[in-house]
């Protein structure tokens, strides 16, 4: 898109953002149905069946998120609840794939690319308290602070593993 194109759609954003006080999807999705909206073809860029086919993918994706399993390991002196379900780099046909704990577990490869999607998933989590602590107007919060610092901790632990 061009910075003509992007510039319309940050103030349609910012007309909607002042209207309302906040953004939701659901906002943008209603003010961009008329055809004359400047997020119209952004918003309603594929056919009705291809929206649907995008949709129930999605629903397909959060069932297979939704199970957990509990498991004890030699760290942990309690049960911890994981997902049953891992998603891991799945190559040219689709960008992630889901392998089983118990998979993952006999596959040593698979299990590194599985460790390095999560180190990836928190250096960004990371990036994103930074970011949110250098705009903060005062020193950072502390649940700002407690929640790096939790970022941190499991980032370590991953890295111990």
């Amino acid at each position: 898109m061009d910075g003509t194109g992007t510039t319309t759609l940050k103030t349609f954003l910012e007309k909607l953002y002042a209207l309302h006080g906040y953004l939701t999807p659901k906002i943008v999705l209603d003010a961009a149905r008329p055809e004359t909206s400047p997020a119209h073809a952004v918003v309603f860029d594929v056919d009705v069946g291809d929206a649907a086919e995008a949709h129930y993918l999605a629903n397909a994706h959060r069932l297979i998120q939704s199970i957990r399993v509990r498991t004890i390991t030699e760290m942990a002196k309690a049960p911890i609840v994981l997902r049953g379900y891992i998603a891991i780099p799945g190559g040219e046909e689709e960008a992630y794939i889901y392998r089983s704990l118990a998979d993952l577990a006999a596959k040593p490869d698979e299990m590194k690319l599985a460790r390095n999607e999560a180190v990836r998933r928190l250096n960004a989590a990371e990036q994103s308290v930074r970011v949110l602590d250098a705009i903060a107007t005062g020193p950072a919060s502390k649940r700002a602070k407690r929640a790096l610092a939790g970022v941190r901790a499991a980032q370590d632990a991953l890295t111990a593993a």
